[in-house]
């Protein structure tokens, strides 16, 4: 009876064998290969998609943080005392009680080196341009 079981199975292990080993199976095996190598593949290339997504979106964040931060301590000055007061000594000419103000104003009569008002002083500037002229175009 031993005889007999082991002829079977061992018969049965080359016919398993044997199955395994056609071309039907390996053209069967290498298809079902390259379905899970390109789902594989496919949801490689969607995870780098959703990084670069993500990487975009932290640096959108990270800029709207700082734009917030800006603006939020320009609406602290705005808000403050000091820019009040400035803003009404600028704009409306206010002053504090015990406070003196002293108003410079520009002299009418200027002198004469400011102001090139002889001919002779234009004659030169043009004979300096000239001259500039010269140093830069000349070929």
């Amino acid at each position: 009876m031993r005889r007999f079981l082991k002829r079977q199975f061992s018969g049965k292990k080359n016919f398993k064998l044997m199955i395994l080993n056609s071309p039907f199976w390996l053209v069967i095996g290498f298809i079902i290969f390259i379905f899970a190598f390109s789902a594989f593949l496919k949801i490689t290339w969607q995870k780098i998609e959703i990084q670069g997504q993500i990487d975009k979106l932290k640096k959108e964040a990270e800029m709207l943080e700082t734009d917030n931060k800006y603006l939020i301590d320009s609406l602290d000055f705005f808000a403050s005392e000091s820019f009040k007061e400035r803003e009404m000594r600028l704009k409306l000419n206010l002053q504090k009680p015990d406070e003196r103000v002293i108003i410079i104003s520009r002299d009418e009569n200027r002198s004469k080196e400011e102001i090139p008002a002889s001919a002779d002083d234009k004659s030169q500037m043009l004979a300096n341009i000239k001259k500039w002229r010269e140093y830069f175009f000349r070929k």
